[in-house]
């Protein structure tokens, strides 16, 4: 625990313990001789001496002050002259002695708010130096405590005793401490950004961004404000509102390389990609060498859909410290995402390695992520084993395991085929996170799946009165349609969805997919072309309809400008190459084809419908053994279509075990 800077010990006494002294010598009677004399070997000599001491401190003779103090103390004993040697004391480090002479001022002056202070304020900071002075600690409390229900505490005081019981964990005290003092006294900047700060760690953040707010509306230049402020609305998903808030100490601060760099992790975060790679470039100039913008850069990249930008910052973030565990976790996800899965189990083995004790909160929320990305390798590579171990490792490691996470280890379950296990991890998941809509939505799925639609549709409709009814919950309902192939209940749920949202591009998309599915061509086309008016950029949509065509073999040029729009709009995405490959193989064009198909396979971790295109491909080029190879791979990942490709492998004549 750090001594807060209101706590830090002078060196030079307070001015208002001067005047004391000033006011106590004016008050010497001076009518007689004899008065006169016992003064001047009294009170004026410890005067005399209390300004040699003063001098000293000014220039910096710190031992020559204490010195000439406990002269003084000798000549004539007082609780303001203790509480002087107290407090040089403990700019002196010497906080045993500090400690000794602030208790004497107490005893001599019991009653003196300055005194208890002085002594709160002693052990306190020694506290904070020592983690076995609880104590001490207890007793600053409670001194700090006598003094705010007295009304005599000042505002360090007051922020003391609330930083004190912040401390040990008792947020209710501290904001009651600090709402005690901010009822009396006037308003005080730092009393209000440290009640927010408090509110803010009690979830209290609505409250917390009035009180900052206030601050700000009178004191537009409060840095401390700003920031807490930022932070609040960052954590509430309002990015957008924390970068107008935080701007101004950037602009301010235009040489400032962590204002510029905290700027960029908020454009970042409300998708304001370009100015954010501005502002950390300029920090990076500042300061070259720094992990956390290198890091950052290296998100704001991403973001803008740059990964060859973004994992050069993410490996020169590793290359400056080779334990960054953020640096090695971003590059296993941009390999990942590559399907470059080798390298990304390497990278997170390193993390699980580093991490494997688990000793501190970063270790274990990295050790649970990387768990968390193995296994979803594992299991895309159905090795659902090891992917539920590397998954209940995640689960282990957190403190408060996401839905998500009991959603893959479901779909592990129900891949492998143990769907009363997945029915058990279900309710384990549903247990701890009662509220998760995400959870009852799978729940719904898997009645889907076991063909009981009335007590799916009377989970789905909890699941939009828990959502109300917005469009994240229509969602997360359509693609549990989609993924139970339930086209017709997806339709139904899709009709009531686009009624309550007709402006919602996503529910748009998903109509249109499902009624592919359900074979209407005519009116999926017209939707994707609906979507596509409103949203040319759409890649999904572009795709979709671009492949859905050439499927069917129809307007394949006008197919090819659609899929070749998708790509341009993300050119790594695996399935948009096969899209691509596969519109070029209807049109003859056997060399693009090969091109993008190869791609395709290998960022699609050999998907069994992309092996099929290709070996259709090798076929078409008079290739039959290079044909039978892949429709044998393709059959190794459990394709949808087996009975098709095992007629294509009879045709070349295999009749080996695979057919």
């Amino acid at each position: 625990m750090s001594t807060p800077d209101f706590l830090k010990m002078p060196r030079n006494p307070l001015e208002a313990r001067r005047a004391r002294w000033f006011l106590g010598l004016l008050m010497i009677p001076l009518a007689t001789e004899p008065l006169l004399a016992v003064d001047s070997s009294g009170r004026a000599q410890a005067y005399y001496l209390f300004s040699l001491a003063q001098q000293a401190q000014f220039q910096s003779n710190l031992s020559e002050a204490a010195r000439y103090l406990e002269e003084a103390i000798h000549t004539e004993d007082s609780s303001d002259l203790r509480m002087e040697l107290a407090e040089l004391y403990a700019s002196m480090n010497k906080q045993e002695e500090a400690e000794s002479e602030a208790r004497e001022a107490v005893k001599l002056d019991p009653r003196s708010p300055a005194a208890r202070k002085t002594l709160a304020g002693i052990l306190f900071q020694t506290a904070a130096s020592d983690k076995e002075s609880e104590s001490q600690l207890k007793e600053s409390e409670a001194l700090f405590q006598g003094l705010l229900d007295e009304n005599q505490a000042e505002e360090g005081s007051a922020l003391a005793l609330a930083e004190i019981q912040r401390g040990r964990g008792d947020l209710a005290s501290s904001a009651a401490s600090l709402e005690k003092y901010r009822k009396s006294h006037a308003a005080s900047p730092a009393i209000d950004v440290q009640l927010a700060r408090v509110y803010q760690e009690m979830g209290r953040s609505e409250e917390a961004g009035k009180l900052l707010r206030g601050v700000l509306d009178k004191s537009r230049d409060n840095r401390e404000a700003r920031e807490l402020l930022a932070e609040l609305l960052e954590d509430a998903g309002a990015a957008k509102e924390a970068v107008e808030v935080y701007r101004p100490l950037a602009d301010g601060s235009p040489s400032n390389t962590y204002a510029q760099y905290r700027l960029g992790t908020l454009l970042t975060a409300s998708g304001q990609f370009v100015e954010a790679q501005e502002r950390l470039k300029l920090a990076l100039q500042m300061d070259p060498g720094n992990v956390r913008v290198l890091l950052a850069l290296g998100h704001a990249y991403l973001g803008s859909g740059d990964p060859r930008l973004s994992e050069d910052m993410y490996q020169k973030a590793l290359e400056r410290d080779p334990g960054s565990l953020e640096a090695r976790f971003f590059l296993g996800r941009l390999a990942q995402g590559r399907a470059d899965d080798d390298r990304a189990l390497a990278l997170y083995g390193q993390i699980l390695a580093q991490t494997s004790e688990k000793t501190s909160p970063q270790d274990r929320a990295f050790f649970g992520l990387a768990s968390f990305q193995v296994g979803l390798i594992q299991y895309l590579h159905k090795d659902y084993r090891a992917a539920t171990k590397s998954v209940r490792d995640s689960i282990e490691a957190s403190s408060r395991p996401s839905d998500e996470l009991y959603g893959l280890l479901v779909r592990i379950d129900l891949d492998a085929g143990k769907k009363s296990e997945a029915e058990q991890v279900l309710e384990e998941g549903k247990s701890r996170l009662p509220e998760s809509v995400d959870l009852q939505t799978l729940r719904g799925e898997i009645l889907l799946r076991d063909g009981k639609r009335a007590a799916a549709r009377a989970v789905f409709n909890t699941v939009l009165a828990q959502g109300k009814y917005e469009v994240p919950a229509y969602l997360t309902i359509l693609q549990a349609c989609s993924r139970a192939d339930s086209t017709r209940e997806g339709e139904l749920w899709a009709k009531e969805a686009r009624r309550r949202h007709p402006e919602s591009n996503e529910i748009a998309f998903q109509e249109a997919a499902l009624l592919e599915r359900a074979g209407s061509f005519k009116q999926s086309e017209a939707a994707f072309r609906s979507l596509l008016k409103s949203q040319p950029k759409h890649a999904e949509a572009l795709n979709y309809l671009g492949y859905m065509l050439a499927e069917r073999n129809v307007k394949l040029e006008e197919a090819l400008g659609f899929v070749q729009r998708a790509v341009s709009e993300q050119p790594d995405n695996a399935a948009f190459l096969d899209s691509l490959g596969w519109v070029y193989f209807k049109l003859g064009k056997m060399d693009q084809a090969e091109s993008y198909l190869a791609r395709a396979v290998k960022g699609s971790r050999e998907d069994p419908t992309v092996l099929e295109h290709l070996g259709d491909l090798y076929l078409k080029q008079g290739k039959p053994s290079e044909a039978l190879k892949t429709y044998l791979k393709a059959m190794e990942h459990e394709p949808e279509n087996r009975q098709a490709l095992q007629k294509k492998l009879r045709k070349l004549g295999y009749s080996g075990k695979g057919s």
